[in-house]
C-alpha cells in the first residue's frame, strides 16, 4: 500500500511538470474519437434537418432553426470581448430600412423555394440583426451604451418589461404554444432589431437623429407619391407589372385589389404600399408630425418645397377617405402649433408677449373654425366625428368589445400574443373573423397588466419628449415635440386600427425621445445652479 501511495504522488508530480499547452483536450487520447463522434452527430443532424425541410417545406424552416439558433447563441455568448472598431456599413443598412420599409408594398416577396415571406426590407433586417448579433457579443462599450440609451427612464423601461414578462407568462394558456412563441419571438425581433442599432448609433454622435428621421420622412413622402398615382389608376401601379420572381399573397390579393371603398360609396380609397387602407393611415398620422417639423425648417430654397408637400399631405389625406387620416392630419397641425404656444408663453423666457399673445389668439381663431367648418359640413362631420358610412363598422367594433369585457371575466391574465382573433373576433366578410382594434388586441392576449405595461411605455415616452421639446435649447431637441405627437397619434389610432405593421416606427421614435431627453438632462446637469438669496449683513460685508 506504501509502494502504490508512493507511486501516485510520483505520478502526480510527473503530471504537474508537463507544459500547460500539453494538458489541453486536444493532446488527451480519447480526443480524436470524441471529434470523430462529434462529426457524425453533425452529419446525422445535418440529414436529418434536410429532410425535415424537404418534407414540411416552409412550415418546418422554425423547427430546423430552434437548435440551430441555440447552438449559435452558446457560441456567440462564449465569443472574447475585442476593442477593435466596427466600421461595417451598419449606418447605411439603417437608413435604406428605414425608407425601404415603407417604400416596398408588403405583400410582394421574393420568390425563394423552401423559404417563408422573404421581402427586401426583411433581409436588410436580418443582415442588421446578424451584424448586431456578432458585434454586441464582442463589444461591452457598445452594450453598455444601447443600455444607457434603452434603460435611460427606468418607468417605461419597467413598464415595458411588465408586458415582456406577462407575454413570457401566459403562453402556457395560448392554443399553440409553439405558434405563440414563433409570433412573439418574431415581433420583438421586427421592433428591436433597429432598436438596438438606433441606440448605439445616437449614443455614439446624437447628430445621426436628424438622417434617421430624414429616411424615415423620404420613405412616407414616396409612398404619398404613390398614392397620387394610385389614385389616378385606381389601382396600386405595379399590380399588373408583378415579375414572375416576385410572389404576391394571393388570399389577399382581392382585398388590396378592391377600392375599400365605405358603404354606400363606391369611392376608391389609396392605400400606397400598404394592403389595407387603415393601416396606411396610421403609418401617415405617425410620421405626419415628423414631415411637418422639417417642412417648417425649410431654409433658403427649400422653402418653395412647402406648399407642394402641404398640399401632397391634404390630398392624400383627402384621397384615402378615412377618419384616422383626417385626425393624424389635425392632430399634426394643431399639436405642432399648441407646443409652439406653451413654450412661447411657459418657457421661453426673454421672449415677445405681444407675439405670443397674436399666436394664441391666432391659434384659437384657428380651433373654433375648424370646430364651425366641421359643425357646418356634413363631409367634414363624417371624415372626422363619422357618419352612416361608418355604422358597420362601429356596430362590429361594439361587438368586439363586448366580447372582450365577457372574455376578461372569466380570464384577465391573457392567452398569449397573436391569439385574440380566436376569442373576440367578429366575422365580417366571408366568415373571416376579425379584430378592429389594438386595444382589444393587447387586452386579450396579454391581459391587463400587459395592456397596461405596453401603452403606460408609449404614454411615459410621450410625456418625456413633450417635456424634453418645452425644455429645449437647439433645435435637435426641438424634434422631441413632433416625435411625441406620433406617439400620442399612435396610441389614439390604434383603438381602431388593429396591427402591428408600424411598431417599428414607433419604438424607433420612442429611442430617439430616449436619446434627446439623456442628452438634454445631461445638457442640465452641467448648467451652474442659480441661487436667489435675500441681502443680508454678511453678503454686504463680504462685498465691501
Amino acid at each position: 500500500m506504501t509502494a502504490a501511495l508512493a507511486t501516485r504522488i510520483a505520478m502526480s508530480r510527473r503530471g504537474q511538470r508537463i507544459l500547460p499547452q500539453y494538458s489541453s483536450m486536444e493532446h488527451q487520447s480519447w480526443w480524436p474519437w470524441m471529434r470523430l463522434g462529434l462529426f457524425v452527430t453533425l452529419v446525422l443532424m445535418s440529414a436529418y434537418a434536410g429532410l425535415l425541410l424537404t418534407v414540411g417545406g416552409a412550415r418546418a424552416v422554425s423547427l430546423v432553426a430552434v437548435p440551430i439558433m441555440v447552438v449559435s447563441g452558446l457560441v456567440l455568448w462564449m465569443l472574447p470581448d475585442v476593442n477593435r472598431e466596427f466600421r461595417l456599413p451598419y449606418f447605411g443598412l439603417l437608413l435604406v430600412y428605414c425608407a425601404g420599409s415603407a417604400m416596398w408594398p408588403n405583400y410582394l416577396a421574393i420568390v425563394l423555394p423552401g423559404l417563408p415571406w422573404v421581402t427586401p426590407p426583411r433581409l436588410i433586417l436580418a443582415l442588421m440583426l446578424v451584424i448586431m448579433t456578432v458585434h454586441l457579443s464582442q463589444h461591452a462599450a457598445s452594450r453598455q451604451a444601447i443600455g444607457d440609451i434603452i434603460l435611460h427612464d427606468k418607468i417605461a423601461a419597467r413598464l415595458y418589461l411588465m408586458f415582456w414578462l406577462v407575454a413570457i407568462a401566459v403562453l402556457p394558456l395560448a392554443p399553440s404554444f409553439a405558434a405563440s412563441l414563433n409570433y412573439t419571438i418574431m415581433q420583438e425581433l421586427f421592433v428591436f432589431a433597429p432598436v438596438l442599432l438606433v441606440a448605439l448609433l445616437l449614443h455614439k454622435k446624437i447628430e445621426n437623429l436628424r438622417p434617421i428621421l430624414l429616411a424615415v420622412v423620404v420613405g412616407c413622402i414616396f409612398t404619398m407619391l404613390v398614392a397620387i398615382l394610385e389614385n389616378f389608376m385606381q389601382q396600386p401601379p405595379w399590380i399588373n407589372f408583378i415579375p414572375s420572381f416576385i410572389n404576391i399573397d394571393a388570399e389577399s390579393l382581392q382585398t388590396y385589389l378592391s377600392p375599400q371603398a365605405r358603404a354606400g360609396q363606391r369611392s376608391y380609397r389609396v392605400r400606397a404600399t400598404f394592403g389595407i387602407v387603415l393601416y396606411y393611415t396610421e403609418y401617415l398620422a405617425i410620421v405626419f408630425p415628423v414631415l411637418f417639423h422639417f417642412m417648417l425648417k425649410f431654409h433658403g430654397r427649400k422653402r418653395f418645397l412647402f406648399v407642394p408637400l402641404l398640399i401632397l399631405m391634404f390630398a392624400v389625406v383627402w384621397y384615402a377617405n378615412a377618419r384616422t387620416a383626417v385626425i393624424g392630419l389635425f392632430l399634426t397641425l394643431f399639436g405642432t402649433a399648441t407646443l409652439a404656444i406653451i413654450k412661447q408663453v411657459f418657457f421661453k423666457t426673454g421672449g415677445d408677449r405681444l407675439k405670443a399673445l397674436i399666436s394664441v389668439t391666432f391659434i384659437a381663431m384657428a380651433v373654433l373654425a375648424s370646430i364651425g367648418a366641421v359643425a357646418s359640413s356634413h363631409r367634414l362631420q363624417m371624415y372626422t366625428i363619422g357618419g352612416s358610412q361608418h355604422a358597420g363598422s362601429n356596430d362590429g367594433r361594439d361587438l368586439q368589445w363586448a366580447n372582450t369585457w365577457r372574455h376578461l371575466s372569466k380570464n384577465p391574465v391573457g392567452v398569449g400574443l397573436g391569439n385574440s382573433m380566436r376569442y373576440v373576433g367578429v366575422e365580417f366578410r366571408a366568415g373571416v373573423p376579425i379584430v378592429d382594434s389594438f386595444y382589444i388586441n393587447l387586452l386579450v392576449d396579454v391581459g391587463v397588466l400587459g395592456f397596461f405595461g405596453f401603452m403606460g411605455c408609449i404614454a411615459r415616452i410621450s410625456w418625456l419628449g413633450i417635456q424634453t421639446h418645452l425644455r429645449s435649447g437647439d433645435e435637435l431637441e426641438d424634434m422631441a415635440g413632433p416625435l411625441a405627437l406620433g406617439l400620442l397619434a399612435f396610441m389614439i389610432i390604434s383603438y381602431v386600427v388593429s396591427t402591428t405593421d408600424n411598431n417599428y416606427i414607433v419604438f424607433i421614435f420612442a429611442t430617439c425621445i430616449l436619446a434627446l431627453h439623456r442628452r438634454q438632462e445631461q445638457r442640465l446637469a452641467l448648467q451652474p445652479a442659480v441661487h436667489t438669496s435675500l441681502p443680508s449683513s454678511s453678503t454686504q460685508l463680504a462685498k465691501i
